[in-house]
C-alpha cells in the first residue's frame, strides 16, 4: 500500500539513477494524497562517477533540465 503524501504536496517528480544506492523509484512507495501517481525519471550511470555516483547526477546538464522545467511549471 503506497504512502500518501501530505495535501501540501500537489506534485513530485523524481530523479534517480538506479546505480545509486540510495536512490529509488518513489512512485512504487509514494503517491500523492488524492491518488495520483508520482512522476519517477531515471537519471543515467555516469560510468566515471563509480560509487559517487549520488552526487554526481545532480551536476548533469538534463538533471538542471528536468528541474528548470518542474519549476517553471509551478509558476
Amino acid at each position: 500500500m503506497p504512502v500518501h503524501s501530505p495535501a501540501s504536496l500537489n506534485r513530485w517528480t523524481n530523479l534517480w539513477e538506479p546505480l545509486d544506492v540510495l536512490a529509488f523509484a518513489a512512485s512504487e512507495v509514494f503517491e500523492l494524497h488524492d491518488g495520483t501517481a508520482l512522476v519517477d525519471l531515471p537519471v543515467s550511470h555516469q560510468a566515471s562517477t563509480g560509487m559517487w555516483t549520488h552526487s554526481a547526477y545532480w551536476s548533469l546538464p538534463y538533471v538542471a533540465s528536468v528541474i528548470g522545467d518542474v519549476m517553471r511549471h509551478d509558476q
